[in-house]
């Protein structure tokens, strides 16, 4: 890039401060005109995407149905009519309007880099060179820019554009704020056997930073999510080391989300800088607008080193879900504030939320597509899904290595010699049935993608209702694909269990490692928690978690003032009830753990989520008689299988189903046939009736 032979701070490259406009066309418009642009890819041969930051369009700009973006794929000879309202689209009603600088650019890092950049200014005040489309006169701010450009003859010694304050003024006093404590970190990133970025950038939650550097807790890009209807605040902290001069400089920059110039995460054109140096924090606000949004994904870049930071990792993604919506751990259930797979529960969706999954792509490739000979066959550079990888080019031959029959290529057995294990890329695990919404986006790139989930479709546009159904699709840097798998997990109409691929629809990116699993098991076998939990009424539980505190109180702290009544069996009394109601006197119920089967009456629908740890192992002592106990286990498990450790020593299981109002009890004998029992298998977050002929210990272990 020129301008870094001017002054070699990247984080200014975009700064007319500091380098004055840029010579591609410069757009300006007033605050509140309509704008368009019409964009068209005329390249022979390379694919790409188009973003303009801080702006939204509709690519139906007559459907107000339609969620409006920032970025589009364009494909060779591809052109788009894009409209939008300078400076307004999605702005809260408390600040409509506002003047200021925004990039338009390619998406493609290189093109970027190669100059395939500009700024449409938008101006608040009348100018005297630039006549209103319409009357009103346009409106009176504060009158931008109000920043120069520099004159110095020796640009690197001019000063950085005044640092920028948001201040939250967008976010309405009655909306709810979620709030996020993020740190740039630099650590080496291992996306493969072969493939690494030793001095890698990434974001990370300030609370896991420590257990992040220290390898105790997985690296992968920050997913944060909050719900439609809700303000976030995010306190960035710039903790990458410093290398001079106040570099390197790091920001969070979020596509789409509604927000002001302050909260770029930028130094664009006569902007005020809202990046930051090594050490510093700077607040910036966002409004999820009900208006704008749904539930959908956006990209997290960083703009306070365009040049090395989305490349050394420095990308995530942020998740709008459903008004309502709680997100949690797929094996422990507990609540979590980051992370790819997880999760999302609520009561309102039908089957109680859905499987949540952010697949973030990379790749850092210069040679395909070129027009050299011999033509490339092998992708050079890094490239993954989550910083993780599973190559088997030959380049890079990891998964050969194994077994370098390559008809087994994608088999997976235990992971012993001469068998693959599961690819290292997120494994995405479900039941068949359940609800899946895969966001697939692309952190870093130099190409556009072609993402496919083998047996499956998703709409077109998961915004509109009545969409067409396609089984790819194709996305680029800034673009972001939020695929609902048509009918759930199984495949569309099939709803067969089994193991589907997902992947890059090109070969070569194929084989260089970009492919991964979605997991579907039946009822009967499930390693991952049901997404439906209580239900108005009563309902027969346990929660699988050693918990933090056992008190009653503490326990079901989750579900505060959505139950009113819970009841467990006496201990030293077998038929004896001890009861727990909330507020009252006399108490008899004093802990939860577990070990325990317990009663509950719910007054609302919810999803309990005790604090606490995953055992390895749990015993449970069994007395002769009725014994009302726990199922401490993620994983779904046939009754006699799960059962094994007290074989013989039983007779009878009892499980109460609350969703099945007509016959709740089910029922299993080891004496009787198969079709003499309706209860087949422990489920995680029931609690199970076991009748001992005999006193014995029943061993629980996770997987």
């Amino acid at each position: 890039m020129k301008r870094l032979t001017v002054n070699p701070d990247p984080s200014l490259v975009f700064s007319s401060v500091i380098h004055g406009d840029p010579a591609t066309p410069l757009l300006r418009a007033y605050a509140g005109d309509l704008v368009g642009i019409r964009i068209i890819n005329t390249s022979g041969h390379d694919n790409g995407s188009f973003h303009i930051a801080g702006q939204r369009f509709r690519l139906e700009r007559f459907d107000p149905k339609e969620a409006p973006k920032d970025s589009i794929s364009l494909g060779i000879s591809e052109r788009f009519d894009l409209g939008f309202v300078a400076g307004g689209v999605g702005l809260s009603p408390v600040a409509p309007l506002q003047g200021g600088d925004y990039v338009y650019m390619s998406g493609t890092h290189e093109k970027m880099m190669d100059g395939a950049w500009g700024i449409l200014r938008v101006f608040d005040t009348l100018q005297p060179d630039l006549r209103p489309l319409r009357q009103p006169a346009p409106p009176a701010g504060a009158g931008f820019p109000q920043n120069t450009e520099c004159t110095q003859q020796d640009r690197r010694n001019c000063a950085r554009p005044p640092r920028a304050s948001d201040t939250g003024s967008i976010v309405p006093a009655d909306m709810p704020v979620r709030v996020f404590d993020v740190v740039a970190i630099q650590r080496a990133i291992q996306f493969s056997n072969t493939l690494s970025i030793a001095n890698g950038r990434a974001y990370v939650l300030a609370e896991d930073e420590a257990a992040v550097l220290a390898g105790t807790k997985p690296l992968e890009p920050l997913v944060l999510r909050a719900n439609v209807g809700e303000a976030v605040r995010i306190n960035f902290t710039n903790h990458l080391p410093a290398t001079g001069n106040g570099l390197p400089r790091a920001s969070l920059h979020i596509s789409q989300l509604t927000k002001t110039t302050a909260s770029l995460g930028s130094a664009f054109g006569f902007n005020n800088d809202s990046t930051a140096a090594p050490g510093e924090t700077i607040t910036q606000w966002y409004v999820i607008d009900a208006r704008n949004e749904v539930p959908r994904s956006f990209n997290i870049t960083d703009f306070g080193d365009p040049i090395s930071g989305p490349a050394s990792g420095l990308y995530g993604a942020f998740i709008v879900a459903p008004a309502g919506s709680t997100y949690h751990d797929v094996k422990t259930g507990l609540p979590v504030r980051s992370g790819a797979v997880v999760d999302v529960r609520n009561p309102g969706l039908p089957g109680g939320g859905y499987r949540d999954a952010a697949l973030i792509f990379h790749d850092d490739d210069q040679v395909m597509n070129r027009d050299v000979m011999p033509y490339r066959i092998d992708v050079e550079g890094v490239r993954g899904i989550n910083y993780k990888a599973e190559p088997f080019s030959a380049k890079n031959p990891d998964r050969l290595v194994v077994d370098a029959n390559i008809a087994n290529v994608f088999h997976t057995g235990d992971g012993g010699a001469g068998s693959h294990a599961d690819p290292l890329t997120p494994l995405i695990e479900a039941k068949v049935g359940d609800p899946v919404l895969l966001h697939v986006l692309q952190g870093y790139g130099q190409h556009a993608h072609v993402f496919a989930a083998h047996g499956y479709n998703f709409p077109f546009d998961a915004s509109r209702a009545g969409m067409s159904h396609f089984p790819a699709r194709q996305f680029a840097p800034h673009v972001s694909i939020d695929a609902y798998l048509v009918d759930g997990a199984g495949g569309q109409g099939t709803k067969l269990p089994g193991d589907y691929m997902y992947r890059d629809m090109r070969n070569p990116f194929l084989e260089a490692g970009l492919w991964g699993i979605v997991r579907v098991a039946t009822e009967d076998e499930a390693r991952v928690l049901p997404l439906p939990d209580l239900r108005p009424g009563w309902n027969l539980v346990s929660r699988h978690v050693i918990p933090d505190n056992t008190s009653v109180g503490q326990f079901l702290a989750s579900i505060q003032g959505k139950y009113d009544r819970v009841s467990a069996v006496d201990p030293a009394d077998p038929t004896r009830f001890l009861v727990f109601t909330p507020g009252g006197a006399g108490n008899t119920l004093a802990s939860l753990d577990n070990t325990m089967g317990f009663w509950i009456r719910m007054t609302q629908p919810a999803f309990l989520s005790p604090q606490g740890r995953l055992p390895a192992t749990t015993d449970i002592p069994l007395k002769k008689g009725w014994n009302l106990v726990g199922w401490p286990s993620f994983s779904t498990k046939p009754v006699g299988t799960a059962l094994s450790s007290i074989a013989g020593k039983f007779d009878q299981v009892l499980a109460y189903d609350a969703s099945d109002a007509a016959d709740p009890w089910k029922r299993f004998d080891p004496a009787a046939p198969a079709f003499g029992s309706d209860l087949r298998a422990m489920r995680p977050l029931l609690g199970y009736w076991i009748h001992m002929t005999e006193a014995a210990t029943l061993r629980v272990e996770n997987p």
